[in-house]
């Protein structure tokens, strides 16, 4: 997710904070522009990294359906100026019990 602060006072706070870590939990970017005329910057940069993403999924060898938090690292290899956003783990889906019919 990416986030754009609208606070005029450029000042943060709580709300700038709070955007910061939606952006960052989800692999997104928060941008804070100081002036409204850099509003269009950030539009600009998001743009263009949406431009160049690619998606990777996996699914683990021991794959477990039991509700736990899982962390998981991205990295690329000998790959200069690649810059690699992404969570920071997932939540393994709880097992589905049937309703007793």
């Amino acid at each position: 997710m990416y986030t754009i602060s609208t606070n005029p006072t450029g000042s943060g706070g709580h709300g700038n904070k709070t955007l910061e870590r939606i952006a960052e939990a989800t692999g997104g970017r928060s941008y804070e522009p100081s002036q409204i005329t850099e509003v269009a910057n950030a539009f600009t940069a998001i743009q263009e990294e949406l431009r160049s993403q690619y998606a990777v999924s996996y699914k683990p060898a021991a794959f477990r359906t039991d509700g736990h938090y899982r962390t998981i690292k991205v990295q690329a290899q000998n790959q200069k100026g690649l810059r690699i956003c992404s969570r920071k783990g997932y939540r393994s889906p709880a097992a589905y019990d049937a309703p007793n019919q």
